[in-house]
């Protein structure tokens, strides 16, 4: 049986609620671990 449009919908909106969930995760998981002078430094470091 073919997938419904709302499942199409829900499925999108869990693939976006996740994916701002990794990225959040991502972003304090670098916050926990970095201090503010390794921010300030590769903020400014160029490559």
């Amino acid at each position: 049986m073919p997938k419904s449009q709302d499942s199409y919908i829900a499925d999108a909106e869990m693939d976006i609620i996740n994916k701002e969930a990794n990225e959040n995760a991502a972003q304090d998981y670098i916050r926990i671990h970095t201090s503010p002078e390794e921010l300030v430094e590769s903020r400014s470091t160029k490559y």
